[in-house]
């Protein structure tokens, strides 16, 4: 709690810089994520176009249809493409958020004064790279637990797990199902953002006090070892 009142009463003392890189970093991923998001739709609207045909063809024939059966392969493939993009966009907005909302602290517990936007941005110039190679190694960490519960997901789905079916429209899911099918896998990436509370700090560490950004990492992972559920929450 005192953590979020010094935060609310920095965002006040600060108030223009702080929304300012906000709003810069927000209308990045909205124009270029939505340019990624637009450009997935545009390259797969002949998929779409060919399920509603085959859907309309199937109910004309009184046959039974399976959505996107014939279309799932080339949706799939371009996921492939716009899902890393979206993620790049994300791993590119974030560290000039935190960088900048770093300068900006460290500015205000030092000065009274404001701090214009454009000098935020010559101050948090020198720290992007380093903020950029944090997010990619905090991503890089995520992935293990992101991918462990998705492999869990897929076996589950695919009846890979042995003496766990899948329920059906006649037969409900089982408690194991529920278990292993549902719960483990959130669990599983409820580690990951663990792991990305545990390493929140390594941005503003950097900022503070110039280290590298494995360095940040470590120092980050060592002040949070006491207080995980607060940074997780927060």
């Amino acid at each position: 709690m005192v953590l979020v009142t010094e935060a609310a009463r920095t965002t006040v003392r600060a108030g223009r810089p702080m929304l300012g890189s906000a709003l810069l970093a927000c209308a990045g991923a909205l124009f270029v994520g939505g340019g990624v998001v637009a450009g997935a739709f545009a390259a797969s609207w002949g998929l779409f176009l060919q399920a509603r045909g085959d859907a309309e063809f199937s109910i004309a024939s009184e046959d039974s249809y399976v959505a996107y059966a014939d279309q799932w392969d080339g949706l799939v493939r371009v996921a492939l493409v716009a899902f890393p993009l979206l993620l790049l966009v994300a791993m590119t907005c974030v560290p000039w958020l935190l960088t900048a909302q770093a300068v900006i602290v460290a500015h205000t517990r030092r000065r009274s004064g404001g701090l214009p936007l454009r000098a935020v941005w010559d101050r948090s110039r020198g720290h992007l790279g380093a903020a950029l190679r944090v997010q990619a190694l905090t991503v890089a960490c995520a992935v293990g637990p992101a991918l462990a519960g998705l492999a869990v997901l897929v076996a589950v789905e695919e009846e890979l797990v042995p003496g766990m079916v899948r329920p059906t429209c006649h037969d409900p899911a089982t408690v194991q199902f529920i278990l292993v099918g549902r719960i483990l896998p959130v669990l599983i990436w409820a580690g990951g953002l663990v792991l990305l509370g545990r390493f929140s700090l390594a941005t503003a560490i950097r900022v503070a006090d110039g280290r590298s950004a494995t360095a940040a990492m470590r120092r980050s992972w060592t002040l949070t070892r006491a207080a995980r559920s607060r940074t997780t929450g927060l």
